[in-house]
Order: C-alpha cells, then sequence, then structure tokens
C-alpha cells in the first residue's frame, strides 16, 4: 500500500509536469495539443 501510495503520488506530478509542459507548448507555438501528443505519444504516458 505504501508502495502504490508512491504511485499515484508521481502520476500526480507526472500529469501537472505534462499540464505545464503543454501549456507552454501552446503559448510558444502554433502546435494544438492534441496534435503534439499524437506525435510523441510514445513518449507521453497516458494520462
Amino acid at each position: 500500500n505504501q508502495y502504490a501510495a508512491v504511485l499515484s503520488r508521481n502520476r500526480t506530478l507526472d500529469n501537472r509536469y505534462l499540464t505545464n509542459a503543454f501549456d507552454s507548448i501552446q503559448r510558444n507555438s502554433n502546435v494544438p495539443k492534441n496534435e503534439y501528443y499524437m506525435r510523441n505519444q510514445e513518449h507521453c504516458p497516458t494520462i
């Protein structure tokens, strides 16, 4: 159970990092969020 708690906390941090990354990408380029995700899907965990 402790291990699961660590995993879920890491997943929350990953999601927050991905959201921030996507926001900065949208601000700094014309690439839509979903198009960027599809182009880099092998590097992105599913949220």
